[in-house]
């Protein structure tokens, strides 16, 4: 009788862990930006509505203010696209 009760308690934990398997399945392999990151929009400050890429051409202040600034969640992607383009136009010296 235990074993009975044992073995229907692990089918259904199995078939639970399946269909959350499954479930998972569907989240994984799919690109979570689609978009290049010169084309996001600044949704606060005084570049409000604006691009990344319009910011980073038309405000050099900005952007320096961007890339000196400590690590922070609401300019994060802003200073990383920023950055990139840093690099690209300006590589180091070798």
């Amino acid at each position: 009788m235990r074993l009975n009760i044992n073995l229907k308690i692990f089918c259904i934990l199995y078939t639970e862990k399946l269909k959350m398997d499954q479930f998972l399945k569907q989240f994984e392999n799919k690109p979570k930006n689609t978009k290049p990151l010169g084309q996001y929009v600044m949704k606060f400050g005084k570049h409000k509505n604006k691009t990344y890429k319009t910011i980073y051409e038309e405000d050099p202040d900005y952007v320096k203010w961007i890339v000196t600034t400590k690590d922070d969640t609401y300019i994060k992607r802003i200073k990383e696209y920023c950055m990139s383009r840093i690099q690209t136009e300006y590589p180091p010296q070798v």
